[in-house]
């Protein structure tokens, strides 16, 4: 059976744990996003084997042949000859936009030992588990009360909520309810909501207007930046969902909200953007995180995006 794996998950950083996890140490990993290189070349790199090459894993992000309505009839007869001529030693994980059990690229895959790992329904136990994993995994201590009330202050979005406690370990590696409400990214203002709904809409001279005005007041550019991502992460779960795919109740369930009335004003404002560029936004404001991380100020960095949109 051949080491294939086809992901989806609604989180960047549970993607990344997941990956990880498959991965079990191995350093010899290439990681590619079809959003800017084609399958075939994917393909063509992961076929290559050098004389000294022992195991190797390629991850594939932003793939979209193993879901969705259209068949892409001569990328997926390329991939079912990959995968059927897979070397070995080789792992090969697909980040997929979305799977379709009955599409026969993942039949296929599926009957050379594919493992499906769908994600997508986390429930707020499932979040609570993952934050206790990646908590271990880097040697971060939090208290249950204190998962609650980041969980609370993120509005139960994973992704947001990782972020949080990435940057209150850099204030004490020992996380408490204490440490949340005094450093603590709180419950995002009306100016923060209006300064999110001003790029959304692409008025970006109101939107500057907004973050200086936030500036002012010291609020949180980190915080800001993964609400952002998180709109932008709903738009294009709407968008590439349609209503005679799954209701308006299941997606509200599905991304938390209590209600389906709030898809309605998330559909509406994802008829803005193509998905294309929503995803690519998406990569962006992950990539600012990153940078955000490892010594970019987050003020310069979300005034640079904001130029690029």
């Amino acid at each position: 059976m051949k080491n294939i794996y086809l992901i989806k998950s609604p989180s960047f950083h549970l993607t990344d744990m997941l990956i990880k996890d498959i991965s079990n140490g191995q350093e010899n990993i290439t990681i590619v996003s079809l959003m800017n290189t084609s399958i075939y070349d994917c393909i063509e790199d992961a076929s290559y084997f050098g004389l000294f090459d022992g195991p190797r894993v390629i991850v594939i992000k932003d793939t979209k042949y193993f879901g969705g309505k259209f068949n892409y009839e001569e990328e997926s007869e390329a991939i079912k000859k990959f995968l059927s001529n897979m070397d070995d030693t080789l792992t090969c994980i697909f980040v997929c936009d979305s799977i379709v059990a009955s599409k026969d690229l993942t039949k296929t895959a599926v009957s050379l030992g594919a493992k499906i790992i769908d994600k997508t329904n986390l429930e707020e136990d499932d979040i609570s588990s993952i934050i206790s994993s990646y908590t271990k995994d880097n040697d971060i201590k939090i208290d249950s009360k204190a998962i609650n009330l980041i969980l609370k202050n993120a509005d139960n979005n994973l992704d947001i909520a990782i972020t949080e406690i990435d940057k209150l370990s850099n204030v004490d590696k020992v996380i408490t309810e204490a440490i949340v409400n005094e450093y603590g990214t709180k419950i995002e203002s009306d100016e923060t909501f209006a300064f999110i709904d001003a790029v959304i809409h692409k008025d970006f001279k109101n939107a500057f207007d907004i973050l200086d005005t936030l500036l002012q007041k010291n609020a949180e550019v980190n915080g800001i930046i993964s609400l952002l991502a998180r709109r932008y992460a709903e738009m294009y779960i709407c968008k590439s969902v349609t209503p005679n795919d799954m209701s308006d109740e299941d997606l509200a369930k599905r991304l938390n909200y209590k209600k389906g009335g709030k898809i309605y004003f998330i559909r509406k404002d994802a008829k803005i953007y193509t998905l294309d560029q929503l995803k690519e936004i998406i990569i962006n404001l992950s990539l600012l995180d990153k940078k955000v991380k490892t010594g970019t100020s987050p003020v310069y960095g979300l005034k640079e995006l904001l130029l690029s949109l």
